[in-house]
């Protein structure tokens, strides 16, 4: 009983995080880039960003599967997968947050150029903000999805550890 009610209020806050999120992220969106120099320099900024981080991520993934692979030797395939669920999730709230960032740079710019100080100031903190509500809404989100899968199983404590693992390895 005190299982499903932990599990639902994982749910719950998880959805609750995606929320945030998403209104985060359409709340930088919605602001507009009306300057074409800007845009321009910002768009050479987006594709290094994101190349750089397609470049890391194919190291880091190299990393996770031989750690997978090492896991599944020492902890069984169901460590491995729980590392590697861990790991995705991480690599996805990497992605979002990267995505979120380069969209909020040059509209930071703008607003203070053109509303002031207050204006930049909330466009960069939400654009961090989708990060970091990301990184916790998924860590909550697998949390729950772990606890559902494993918490009758007499390794719990491995999966776990193993989910973490992956999730804070990247």
């Amino acid at each position: 009983m005190i299982a499903s009610y932990q599990i639902l209020m994982a749910a719950g806050a998880s959805l609750m995080g995606l929320a945030v999120v998403l209104y985060l992220f359409y709340s930088i969106r919605k602001q507009p880039v009306d300057n074409k120099k800007a845009a321009h320099i910002a768009n050479a900024i987006k594709i290094g960003a994101m190349t750089f981080l397609r470049e890391e991520y194919k190291i880091i993934a190299l990393v996770v599967l031989v750690v997978g692979a090492l896991l599944t030797y020492v902890g069984g395939y169901l460590a491995a997968l729980c590392f590697l669920f861990g790991s995705i999730l991480s690599l996805l709230a990497g992605y979002i947050g990267m995505v979120a960032a380069t969209d909020a740079n040059v509209r930071t710019t703008l607003a203070a150029k053109d509303k002031g100080e207050h204006a930049a100031f909330m466009t960069a903190l939400f654009g961090g903000g989708v990060m970091g509500f990301a990184v916790a809404t998924f860590g909550l989100a697998g949390l729950g999805i772990m606890l559902h899968a494993f918490l009758q199983h007499p390794d719990f404590i491995k999966m776990l550890s193993s989910f973490a693992f992956g999730a804070s390895l990247v």
